[in-house]
Parts: structure tokens; sequence; C-alpha cells
């Protein structure tokens, strides 16, 4: 019985030991586990991924390619777009990975974006950017205007990835035009030459013949200061043609090789333009349907036949000859829809009789007119007095107009067009937008362009009408002056 006492004892101890022991590994525990929390919600904290870093690694390259996309479409500085993708590497290290293994973001390398690089190093890194593209097609843009010593640099980037170029635009001297071109080009569709040699404009161009035969895809070409005639290229293909500084003989030395063109912007030579040379016949474009006509270039509007055309644009032009103009329109098919004479910085005398032809046209932009001009145009636009005048205009655009132009005269015209009046539906004008040139930084001044016509203004707008008059003053955002309750567009 003794020994069994003893025995009790000592478990009993034991039990309350093990117990003690238990309770210690409990509070231990239960310390552990509030520090465990602790150092997980730190660790979550530091952590802590924004929700666009979870998305599938091909959906944020996607994203980064519509990024891309929107960034060369703005009207930014020249190289901007290319900064815009190297600062895709500096957010975070999945976004550099991403932004490294996507080629179509390095498709493109502005070099003025690595201009600051000592010389050779530029080379290295032009080769570097574009070898991230891996095997796509490659566009190679040099803006830049320096010393000599740039040219090489750039014709040895080029020549380098002649085989992958797409679309080259570069700024050269005119020396350096022919060596640039000694390698081929079999991909190239896009070529965009500058010659800025600040005497390309008063002296004759003087630099050897230049190949671009080996170019079989080319399609888009502006020349700047680059004689075509200077060019051995292959012209079948292409469709859309911009010569600046260039005579109307060179000109129609390319539209004569080009048949299948279908966009032409011709700014003329201007003085050093030789008109004394004879140009045989008419140029017939068939296909062409975009022509854009800026500063000295009326020269050549005799001698184009543009069956197809139906947007027509003339920038800057401040003398054309009406006659000139109605035997261009005489030689299309009536098709035109759009008709831009709104680049001009002084008011402009047009002839009611061009519009005879111009049954489709849906779009009229006009910068200020003579003062005859506007109120024959007001008079025919008025459909109580002109039944037949663009019978299916849809807008009308009035830029730099002056307050007192917007008169009850020109509103009586917008309204003849309404969808108040009878006509078909089809026939409505749809769009009225002014743009008000002001000198004066005054809003109320610019405001009272309103004043009592508001009722009739706004009234249109309820019948349907999309009006919009602005103000603009210098360089600063234009003002919308109407309708009151929006604030300020770009």
């Amino acid at each position: 019985m003794h020994s069994a006492s003893l025995r009790e004892k000592s478990l009993r101890k034991e039990l309350a030991c093990l117990k003690d022991s238990i309770a210690q590994q409990c509070r231990l525990l239960t310390q552990l586990q509030g520090r465990e929390a602790l150092v997980e919600a730190e660790v979550d904290a530091l952590s802590f991924k924004f929700p666009i870093l979870t998305l599938p690694l091909e959906i944020t390259a996607e994203v980064f390619l519509h990024y891309a996309a929107a960034v060369h479409e703005e009207d930014c500085k020249p190289y901007e777009p290319c900064r815009a993708m190297l600062l895709l590497l500096e957010i975070c290290h999945t976004w550099r990975t991403i932004a490294l293994s996507t080629p179509a973001l390095w498709v493109t390398l502005d070099v003025g974006i690595i201009s600051h690089l000592a010389p050779g190093k530029i080379e290295q890194e032009a080769d570097r950017w574009l070898s991230r593209a891996g095997a796509l097609p490659l566009s190679f843009v040099c803006h830049r205007a320096t010393i000599s010593p740039w040219f090489g640099q750039a014709n040895s980037i080029v020549s380098r990835h002649a085989l992958r170029l797409r679309k080259l635009h570069i700024a050269i001297s005119h020396g350096s035009v022919a060596p640039l071109f000694e390698s081929s080009f079999p991909l190239l569709e896009d070529i965009d030459i500058c010659n800025v040699d600040s005497q390309i404009r008063s002296t004759p161009f003087v630099a050897p013949v230049s190949t671009l035969a080996r170019t079989p895809k080319l399609r888009r070409v502006v020349l700047d200061g680059i004689p075509p005639s200077s060019l051995t290229a292959s012209w079948g293909l292409l469709e859309s043609f911009s010569a600046l500084s260039t005579s109307t003989l060179e000109c129609i030395y390319v539209l004569r090789a080009a048949p299948g063109l279908r966009k032409l912007k011709y700014y003329g030579a201007g003085a050093a333009d030789d008109t004394s040379v004879a140009i045989d016949g008419i140029v017939t474009l068939p296909l062409l349907t975009c022509l854009a006509l800026c500063n000295a270039s009326h020269a050549i509007i005799p001698y184009l036949a543009l069956p197809a055309l139906t947007t027509l644009e003339f920038c800057g032009v401040y003398s054309l000859d009406s006659n000139s103009v109605l035997d261009l329109l005489s030689r299309t098919r009536g098709l035109l829809r759009d008709l831009d004479l709104s680049n001009h910085t002084m008011p402009f005398t047009i002839s009611i009789k061009w519009f005879q032809h111009m049954k489709q046209l849906t779009r009229l932009k006009l910068s200020r007119l003579r003062p005859q001009s506007r109120a024959e145009l007001v008079r025919s636009l008025n459909r109580a007095l002109e039944s037949e005048f663009l019978p299916v205009l849809e807008a009308l655009v009035l830029t730099d107009w002056k307050p007192d132009e917007v008169d009850k005269a020109l509103l009586e015209a917008v309204n003849s067009r309404s969808s108040s009046t009878e006509v078909k539906p089809e026939r409505v004008l749809a769009r009225l937008d002014v743009k008000i040139s002001s000198l004066e930084q005054d809003t109320e001044l610019v405001a009272n362009v309103v004043g009592t016509h508001e009722p009739l203004l706004r009234d249109l707008i309820r019948r349907g009408m999309d009006i919009r008059i602005t103000s603009q003053y210098k360089s600063q955002k234009a003002t919308i002056i109407f309708p009151t309750n929006e604030e300020t567009i770009v």
C-alpha cells in the first residue's frame, strides 16, 4: 500500500508538471501566432500588387502595343514615341521584362532619342534598339539636321538595316542622298527625304543621280527639296506622293510614271519654278481621290485630269485663277465630297461657279473670305434663294471668321437647311462649326457673336443640328463660347 501511494504522488507531480509545460507552450504558441499574423500583414503590405500586374503577360503586352499606337498618333515632339517606349522600362521589373520581350514595341527608332551620345555610340545603341524587334520590318526616322558627320552615321545605320526597313524618314544634305541608296531595300514602302541644305530653295539641286530602283514595294514618297528626276526610282506602285520645293515639271515627271496614284500633295517651287518649260498634254490619274495644293502650286492645275477625285484641299493659295479651277473640276466626274479652303492667313477669294459641279459635296471648310465672296456664298447657301446649291451638304466649317461675319444672313442660310424645313433627310445640314478669330484677349467681345442669335442657335440644336462656336487667342486653347455648357477643347 505504501509503494502504491508513493507511485500515485509521483504521477500526480509529473502530471502537474506536464500541465504547467502545456500551459507555457500554449502561451508561447499564442505569442507566436500573434507575431505570425503581424509578420504576414507586413509581408502582404510590402508585396502588394496593383491589379494591372495580375494580368496575363500577353494581355499586358497587348496593352503596351495599344499605348504605343496611341502615342504615335498624338501630335508631339518628333522622338516622343520612342521616349514613351523607354518609359515602360522604368516602371518596374515586370514591365521591363514584358516590354523588352515584345518585338513590335521596338520596330521604330527616331535617332533624336539617342543623338546625345558620342559618335560610334549612336550606331551601337541604334543596333541594340532595333535588335529588340526580332525579325519584324523596321522604321527609321532621322529628322535631326546637323553637321555632315551626322549624315554619315545615319547612312551607316540605314545601310546595316536596309533589308528590313519598311519605313524611312530622313533629313540629310543633298550630297548624302546618293550614298544613302547604295543598298537594296526589298521591304521599303514609305520614304520621306528632306534636303536640309540651307541653299536648296535658292540654288539648283546639284547632286549625283541616286537610285531607288531596288525598292520594289514603294507605296508612299515625300520629297522636300529633292527633284524626283535625280532618283532613278520604281514609281509604278506608288499610291501617295508629296512634293515640296519641287517644280511643276518635276512633279509631272512622277505623275506620268505612277498611274496608280491615289493621293497627291504638292507645294510647288514658288519663284524657282521654271514655267517657261513646255509640258506636253494632260496627265490623267484614274485612281487619284485626294488632292492637296499648297502655296505656289497652282501652276500644275491645267495639267491634271482626276476623274475619281473626292477630296480637294487648297492650302495657303491666295491667287487662284478661277478658270483654271473650273477646268480642273470639269475634268472630274462630279464625285467631290470634301472641299477644304481653310488653311489661309488672309481673306480668300472664291467663285460660286466652282460649286456648280459639286452635287455630291458633303463637307465644306472655309477660311475668311473677301466680302463679295462671302456675300455670294451665304446667299447661295440659303435654300429659299438657291434650292439646288450644294444639295447634299452635311457639314459647314468656317475658320478664322470675324465676330460680325457670323451674322443674321449666315444663320438664316443655315436655318434654311435644318430639319425644320421641307427638305429630304439626306439634304439636311447636320453640323455647323465656326472658329472665330480673336486678335483681342476679350472674351466678352467675342461672346457677343452669339448675342441676339442665341434663341435660333439653341432651336437648331434642339432640332438635331450639331453647332459649335469657338474662339482662339494666339496659341491658347480654343474656348467654346456656344453651347455655353461646355468649357474648352484643344
